[in-house]
Parts: C-alpha cells; structure tokens; sequence
C-alpha cells in the first residue's frame, strides 16, 4: 500500500471518527430533551435537559480524545482493510482473465 493511501485513510478516518463523536453528542441530546433527564455517555458527552428557554445543555466529558483515537484507529484498520481486499480483488481478477 502506498504512503498516500495510508494517509488518506487515516484523515478519512479522523473526520469519520469526528462525525460519529458529533452525531452521540446530538442523539444524547434528543433523548435528554425527550426524557427530560439528563443523559452520560461515560468519558464522552453528556446532556441536561433545560428549563424555560435554555432547551439543553451538552458537554464532552475530559475522556473525549480517548474516544476520538480509539474511534479513529478502529476505523483506520477498517479503511485499510477495506482497501488491502479491493486490491487484493483486482490483482487475483486481473491474473484469472485472459
């Protein structure tokens, strides 16, 4: 595998990881303003229900970048996975044609 595919899936990693962390920031915030409790993702976020005008209040919790590099490294392996098969694929395809 090249360098350059290396590094194109560790960034697409990091903005995957972002993402993810950035939808459980806003899933936990619909649940704590649908229950009207407060909600704890341990080491991540978590979400208080408001009163009156303020409707919540999210926060990351200090083991934030902990998740976003574990998140990140689990989807890196993924990535590269992903791209060792299809380029796997297409050299066995590429041998079995005439």
């Amino acid at each position: 595998m090249t360098t350059v595919k290396i590094v194109l899936a560790l960034f697409g990693a990091m903005i995957t990881a972002l993402i993810l962390i950035i939808a459980a920031a806003m899933c936990a915030v619909m649940v704590a303003v649908a229950t009207g409790t407060s909600l704890t993702v341990p080491g991540l976020i978590s979400a208080d229900a408001g009163k009156a005008s303020e409707l919540a209040t999210v926060q990351l919790e200090p083991g934030a970048p902990a998740w976003f590099v574990g998140l990140t490294v689990v989807v890196t392996g993924v990535f590269l996975l992903w791209q060792y098969r299809a380029d796997r694929h297409r050299r066995v395809t590429a041998v079995a044609e005439p």
